[in-house]
């Protein structure tokens, strides 16, 4: 760690990856936030707010690609700093999916797909605050952990729940509509969690 510090002095670092990464983790956090208010109130300006966050977080992501590439020295690992954005930007795109999926089959917002919404909410708010912690107190940002593995736990807990009330309703195609919805909101709280793995692994590196 000593050396570490010792290079930065001697090579500052041209670019602020650690703001970067909390950047994009807080324009997720927002965009997941304004979706849970679009499916629980669906006004225009709610869905206007997930699409303007989604646009800003691609920018964000392409932003930091590009400054990773001409960036002589990264505090972390180089690797990870990709790996996390990208994981990342993927929760993103995969509740714009599922949001586009509710519109094309015609889905209603029920509790189901509120609930599973909601804690992944819970979850990108969590890894918001861990990420703009890791530069100032990565030691704080790991209490951030374990609430983001329960909230992505309760999404693969309600989509197994969920899936099986499908199986019984009786009504194929309805059970086909909603399990394209609810595996959209599972597959991006797997993202989550992949990008959890990535969050403690800079952590565990910078102690």
């Amino acid at each position: 760690m000593g050396s570490k510090k010792l290079w930065d002095r001697l090579v500052p670092p041209k670019y602020d990856f650690y703001g970067r990464l909390s950047e994009q983790a807080r324009v997720t956090s927002q965009g997941i936030s304004a979706m849970v208010a679009w499916l629980s109130d669906p006004q225009m300006q709610h869905f206007e707010r997930f699409m303007h966050s989604s646009r800003e977080a691609d920018l964000v992501r392409m932003k930091l690609e590009e400054e990773l590439v001409e960036a002589f020295t990264t505090p972390f690992d180089r690797q990870d700093i990709y790996t996390f954005s990208v994981r990342m930007d993927r929760i993103l795109e995969l509740s714009k999916g599922t949001i586009q999926s509710m519109q094309a089959f015609e889905v209603k917002p029920d509790l189901i797909i509120c609930e599973l919404a909601w804690n992944l909410s819970r979850g990108t708010y969590e890894l918001s605050r861990g990420t703009g912690l890791l530069s100032s107190n990565p030691r704080e940002a790991e209490a951030c952990v374990e609430e983001m593995r329960l909230a992505s736990l309760a999404v693969e807990s309600r989509y197994r729940d969920a899936m099986s009330q499908l199986f019984k309703a009786g009504d194929p195609i309805d059970a086909m509509k909603k399990r394209e919805v609810y595996r959209g909101f599972k597959d991006a709280a797997e993202y989550m969690d992949l990008v959890v793995d990535v969050f403690h692994r800079i952590i565990f590196r910078l102690h």
